[in-house]
């Protein structure tokens, strides 16, 4: 039964609340059963001090218990943790219906598409299977998810987000002995990945003369990468991939977020991104590595906190901070390795030893 709700004054600490039903419209002819329903509320009622007027439909109570009332009604709201949705980039499937409430719902297939119907407090499972997760994930001011009480948590479950592409005889031209071009790849900090049981092979940046590259190394030149195998080797013989995602996961503009046990590889800037205007943002057991430019990279106004895990190999920095930029960061290993281990263009990184 549809009502209009007004709030009015009294005085001497009172207020009245008129309850209109539309139905009635103050209609002297409401059946009988409609009036003996409303004087046996009426008479329970009283007993708090609220008195309920059958001509006007409205109730008179002292100003507290209104009050009371809206405090429980905000607190319960604020209270209440939200629900879990799973992804399962092998079973699943994006092919559903938007959410309409609590309820079991089959896994997605993406994780941006779980984030897409997340509501406030929601906790987005991965399943972690044979194949990695090969997808860039935003998270911005539009996905309004958690409070600093219930926070939404993207539980990882050890499964891995890749931005590479696996590399084919047809992306690569052979340019003389054992050198080999890789015609117009991605832009950007690009970096070639070998399988778990091959050598690493060794970025030298840019070059102009491809004279000094060795076995193993490669450049680039005039917008192609240019490889140089081992004699009687072919690029394929080492199952190469490349950073094509240009991001794992962008923050901006967002808060109240707890990521965790997950692996973010091989993308070609940073393995995660908070841009600016992030806050209470928790990185718990993250694993960034072999990403183009660094694992972690905080700028503009953000504050996160990283607790455990790992960042290395990232081609410039495992960790960077810029702007007025604040990270926090315990039991983190940072391995520098042949690149920077965290660099500062502005910002802050303070590591603790106390349980936060």
């Amino acid at each position: 039964m549809l009502s209009k709700i007004g709030l009015y004054a009294k005085g001497e600490g009172l207020v009245r609340l008129a309850i209109v039903p539309l139905e009635f419209n103050h209609d002297k002819t409401a059946s009988p059963e409609r009036l003996r329903l409303l004087q046996s509320w009426a008479a329970w009622i009283s007993l708090f001090h609220i008195h309920f007027s059958l001509e006007t439909h409205s109730f008179t109570m002292p100003i507290w218990i209104l009050i009371f009332v809206i405090s429980s009604v905000t607190l319960a709201c604020a209270t209440v943790p939200g629900g879990e949705l799973e992804v399962d980039n092998v079973r699943g499937s994006d092919l559903q219906p938007p959410s309409t409430g609590p309820g079991i719902r089959p896994p997605y297939r993406t994780i941006q598409r779980a984030i897409g119907d997340a509501v406030m407090g929601d906790t987005i499972r991965l399943v972690k299977t044979s194949e990695p997760y090969r997808e860039c994930i935003a998270i911005n001011s539009s996905h309004s998810l958690g409070t600093a009480s219930f926070p939404l948590v993207i539980e990882g479950s050890g499964a891995t987000l890749d931005g590479t592409r696996a590399l084919s005889s047809l992306d690569w031209t052979a340019e003389g002995r054992d050198l080999f071009e890789l015609k117009r790849p991605s832009p950007g900090y690009v970096r070639l990945i070998a399988a778990p049981d091959q050598p690493a092979p060794e970025n030298l940046g840019r070059l102009i003369d491809l004279t000094p590259l060795q076995p193993l190394q490669y450049a680039r030149r005039n917008g192609s990468i240019f490889l140089r195998v081992r004699p009687g080797d072919v690029p394929q013989a080492y199952g190469l991939r490349m950073s094509e995602e240009q991001t794992g996961i962008t923050l901006y503009d967002t808060s109240h977020i707890i990521i965790r046990n997950l692996e973010v590889i091989g993308f070609r800037l940073d393995g995660i991104n908070c841009h600016d205007l992030v806050d209470d943002v928790r990185l718990e057991n993250v694993n960034a590595q072999q990403n183009g430019r660094s694992g972690i990279s905080v700028g503009g106004a953000s504050q996160i906190v990283i607790v455990g895990g790992r960042l290395n190999d990232n081609g410039k920095a495992q960790l960077r901070v810029e702007g007025q930029s604040l990270v926090e960061f315990s039991q983190t290993k940072i391995e520098a390795g042949d690149s920077t281990a965290i660099e500062k263009a502005g910002g802050r990184a303070v590591e603790f030893n106390d349980a936060r």
